[in-house]
């Protein structure tokens, strides 16, 4: 799982927070949209059980995590979450003092989901077990992608109340390096609780796919496997 913002389609470099006194006022009514969009990779069948289990048991976001010691591995969902904001501003030039000041219009922040199943090539052959894995890895997705849409408003709530205090923006080459993390900082400390805690639950919820009682139910439907 990869949790980072990427700023590289906002603005461009060399913005930074600008103080009432050279652009008057505050931009109100900053529009939110939060956009979510889920990316499913090709099946991988490659790989033994043994190897999925090489690869992947340290990773806190794969069902390996919580299989581990509980079954052979037949298969696991491994996935991660993107972001990514944008910004549409109006902008001025401020008489004076000469420099460009950027009035924030809307604040728009892109979730995407990706994942890959992977079933073990030691089960692709053996048709109930292969079908049997394959839909055990689906309810983990669709888990993750219930429990995603679900915090999608409460982030839109968090960018909100990080928008309120958000002031104009004004161009000044000598800061230029600090403009991205200058102003979003009051949106990132709104968004990243919010965000954290989706990912926690997720984990919780995701364990109670991976039980004794489940794999007991899975394996006797193939009981010749």
């Amino acid at each position: 799982m990869i949790f980072g913002f990427d700023t590289a389609g906002f603005l461009a470099k060399g913005i930074v927070l600008a103080g009432i006194a050279t652009c008057p006022g505050t931009p109100r009514n900053i529009d939110v949209d939060v956009q979510f969009e889920h990316i499913e990779a090709p099946y991988v069948t490659t790989l033994t059980a043994e190897q999925l289990t090489n690869d992947f048991e340290f990773d806190p976001d794969s069902t390996i995590a919580t299989e581990k010691g509980l079954w052979e591995v037949a298969g696991m969902n491994h996935s991660r979450f993107k972001t990514q904001y944008m910004l549409d501003y109006q902008d001025y030039t401020d008489k004076k003092s000469g420099k460009r000041c950027f009035a924030p219009k809307k604040i728009t922040f892109q979730v995407t989901y990706e994942n890959t199943i992977y079933i073990a090539s030691d089960s692709v052959q053996k048709g109930c077990r292969y079908s049997v894995t394959k839909a055990h890895e689906e309810r983990h997705v669709d888990m993750d992608l219930r429990v995603t849409r679900q915090y999608m408003p409460r982030i839109e709530q968090a960018i909100s109340r990080g928008a309120e205090e958000i002031g104009y923006l004004v161009y000044t080459p000598e800061t230029a390096q600090e403009s991205v993390e200058t102003f979003l900082a009051p949106v990132r400390a709104q968004v990243e609780p919010v965000f954290e805690k989706m990912i926690q639950e997720r984990r919780a919820k995701q364990a109670t796919i991976d039980t004794p009682e489940m794999y007991r139910r899975d394996t006797a439907l193939c009981p010749d496997q």
